[in-house]
């Protein structure tokens, strides 16, 4: 069946998770794959829960934020993370557009993805932390909705921006490809996810990433013309740490 086919492709795609199939894919096949994104994003908060509890119940404190951030970076290879740190060494250069795109491209890290990809980290296991502090063991939803809205935030940024490079590449099959229909079936999924773990709480939540990842998206047509794959993985960092951000802020108050 095509759908389980493009589920399939977008575990593999977006998580080192062993599926030992080889699929016959074509470029409509990653493009429809997007759809199933946040149901892949609530696998990866499921195992991150499960980091995180372990701990929890051993009666360590720093330990649980800190599981399930390297559980969640563990499982998907890092591959956002990479994606941001290419993204904050090619636009914080101060370059030309072109010169931008030349080196996201490039493999090396420098001195910006370093410092980026640091405060990445470092900033979701504080506000894990701190959520945790406060609220307890019901952070466990919170965790499962971290990767769930990341990956509705790329979906949103996708569907109305278009390839920044003139060169053909992986993300211009997710970019260009992805309309109305891909973003809305993703995003009735995602809010059905999240809906069972939150209620009707988390409507502020989905609103509020929708318009971060629009942000987003018209900021880097402003510097590169568009987005590439590396910037979808610098938004899905973005969306992440501002959702936690978020529900600390708001915290008692939806």
């Amino acid at each position: 069946m095509a759908w389980l086919k493009r589920f399939i492709l977008s575990i593999q795609f977006l998580t080192r998770i062993p599926i030992p199939i080889q699929l016959k894919i074509e470029s409509i096949d990653l493009v429809k794959s997007m759809i199933f994104f946040p149901v892949v994003g609530f696998i990866i908060g499921i195992l991150m829960m499960i980091g995180f509890y372990i701990p929890h119940v051993l009666l360590f404190k720093w330990l649980p934020p800190l599981m399930a951030v390297l559980i969640q970076t563990l499982i998907t290879g890092a591959l956002h993370v990479d994606g941001l740190g290419d993204t904050c060494d090619g636009i914080f250069s101060s370059r030309s557009k072109e010169k931008m795109l030349e080196i996201m491209r490039d493999s090396r890290i420098g001195t910006n993805a370093g410092i980026a990809i640091i405060f990445d980290l470092m900033i979701k296991m504080i506000l894990i932390f701190e959520i945790y502090s406060i609220i307890g063991i019901r952070v466990l939803p919170v965790i499962i909705a971290i990767p769930i809205l990341g990956r509705m935030g790329i979906i949103m940024a996708a569907s109305i921006s278009s390839y920044a490079r003139k060169e053909s590449g992986l993300g211009q099959h997710f970019i260009d490809g992805i309309g109305f229909f891909e973003w809305f079936l993703s995003s009735l999924i995602g809010f059905l996810l999240l809906f069972i773990l939150f209620r009707s709480s988390m409507i502020t939540f989905v609103f509020l990433i929708d318009i971060i990842a629009l942000l987003l998206a018209l900021y880097f047509k402003t510097k590169i013309g568009g987005l590439t794959g590396d910037t979808l993985g610098a938004i899905n960092e973005v969306c992440e740490i501002m959702f936690l951000f978020l529900y600390f802020v708001l915290l008692g108050r939806i």
